[in-house]
């Protein structure tokens, strides 16, 4: 299969076998996930430069991108684990990412993520928990087919509420 020529605003962007395209807000960066041939797994352009040390695992799912488009993540997905890698740098392993990524207006990531039956809250590089589950603050939305996951925690501002449900004693 030839490589894919992808231009961005008619300038040549990033050449690939397999490349998906993920446009954030105006004045965000073009994320570019690449396929490498003859492996599974991907790599990661960012306005067409390739990101040191950007192995994205097996997949992705989701791309996000912060309000001001100077911030963005990705769901990824190794053989052994799922993380969260953010601006370039990866996350923590946890064996579930359940929830979109959203972002405070100061940058932080906010997401749940899950190991076995110990539900986190990652805020930025904090994490908080473990607890049972979390609950939703109101009803949660219903959503097209292929959108991307919902999120039982609200992000204002700089400020992030969620209720959780401690773990049984």
């Amino acid at each position: 299969t030839p490589d894919l020529h992808v231009l961005a605003d008619g300038v040549p962007f990033v050449r690939g076998e397999n490349v998906t395209l993920r446009l954030g807000p105006l004045g965000a960066p073009i994320l570019a996930v690449i396929g490498i041939p003859g492996q599974v797994g991907s790599t990661l352009a960012i306005n067409g430069k390739p990101l040191a040390a950007s192995e994205c695992g097996e997949r992705y799912r989701h791309a996000f991108f912060s309000g001001d488009g100077k911030h963005w993540a990705i769901h990824c997905y190794s053989p052994t684990a799922q993380f969260v890698m953010v601006d370039g740098r990866r996350g923590r392993n946890y064996s579930n990412l359940p929830s979109a990524i959203r972002f405070t207006d100061d940058g932080r990531p906010v997401y749940e993520a899950s190991n076995g039956n110990r539900t986190f809250v990652v805020v930025g590089e904090e994490e908080f928990g473990p607890y049972e589950a979390l609950e939703w603050l109101r009803e949660p939305p219903v959503l097209p087919p292929g959108a991307p996951p919902a999120s039982p925690i609200e992000v204002r501002g700089n400020r992030v509420a969620f209720l959780a449900r401690p773990l049984a004693a």
